[in-house]
C-alpha cells in the first residue's frame, strides 16, 4: 500500500499530464461494495475496477518470495483491451513479511450473527410448545450475468443480508460479502424480486432478517 502511494506521488510529480485516481476513492468503493481484496488479484478484476473510476490504465503489483528477498512485478494494463503493457521486475526486502502480507480488507468482517442461523432475539417471549421456522423460497429465479462477468466467465458467491417480511417479500437488502464485475447490483436486483414462504413463530408469519447466498456458476 505504501509502495502504491509512492508510485502515485512520483507520477504526479513528473507533471506529464497523467491523472491519478486517489486510492482513498478505491478504498471507499471496496468498503461500500464489501469486495474482499483477494477478489482483485486477477488482471480482469483489476481492469473492471478501473472502469468504475473511468480510468484507461491500471498499474498492478505482484509480490513473490525469492529466498530471503521478494520479487516485485509491476504491470501496466490497458483497460480497453486484454493487452499487458510495460512490465518491471525488481527484488525488494521486507522487514516483517508476516505482518506486511496480512490480507487487507476494506470493511469489517461479517458479524457472527450474520453468518449463523437467524437471530430470533426480537421475537416475542418464547412460550412452551411454540416453534420457529425460517423463510423458504417459493419463486427464486437465478440472477443474470453482467456483460463484464460473462466475458471473463466469472464464478463466485455474493452474501446478502435480507429482511423477509410477513408477506414473504425481500426488503432491506444489503451486501455482507461482495464480488466484482457488477454482480452485487445483479444480486440485489434479483433477490428483491424473489418470493418467500415467510418465517413463522407459533404458526404465525413473522418478519425476520437472514443471510442469503447468491451463487454464480457457468456450466
Amino acid at each position: 500500500m505504501a509502495l502504491a502511494d509512492s508510485i502515485s506521488a512520483e507520477l504526479l510529480a513528473q507533471g506529464n499530464g497523467i491523472r491519478i485516481v486517489d486510492r482513498s476513492r478505491l478504498q471507499d468503493y471496496l468498503y461500500r461494495e464489501h469486495i474482499p481484496s483477494g477478489a482483485l488479484k486477477q488482471r480482469d478484476a483489476a481492469r473492471w475496477l478501473a472502469t468504475q473510476f473511468h480510468a484507461n490504465a491500471v498499474l498492478i503489483g505482484t509480490i513473490e518470495r525469492l529466498g530471503d528477498n521478494f520479487n516485485l512485478l509491476l504491470e501496466l494494463l490497458n483497460v480497453s483491451n486484454d493487452k499487458v503493457g510495460p512490465q518491471e521486475a525488481m527484488q525488494i526486502s521486507i522487514a516483517e513479511p508476516q505482518q506486511a502480507f496480512i490480507t487487507f480488507e476494506p470493511y469489517d468482517a461479517i458479524p457472527p450473527s450474520e453468518t449463523t442461523a437467524p437471530n430470533h432475539s426480537s421475537l416475542p417471549v418464547r412460550e412452551a410448545g411454540l416453534t420457529t421456522s425460517v423463510p423458504s423460497c417459493i419463486h427464486c429465479p437465478p440472477p443474470l450475468y453482467s456483460n463484464a462477468a460473462r466475458k471473463v466467465r466469472f464464478m463466485g458467491t455474493v452474501v446478502l443480508g435480507v429482511t423477509v417480511t410477513e408477506e414473504g417479500r425481500a426488503t432491506d437488502i444489503r451486501i455482507l460479502k461482495g464480488v466484482p464485475f457488477g454482480m452485487n447490483e445483479e444480486s440485489i436486483k434479483t433477490v428483491s424480486g424473489w418470493s418467500f414462504r415467510p418465517a413463522t413463530y407459533g404458526g404465525k408469519p413473522i418478519s425476520i432478517h437472514v443471510p442469503i447466498e447468491v451463487t454464480f456458476r457457468l456450466y
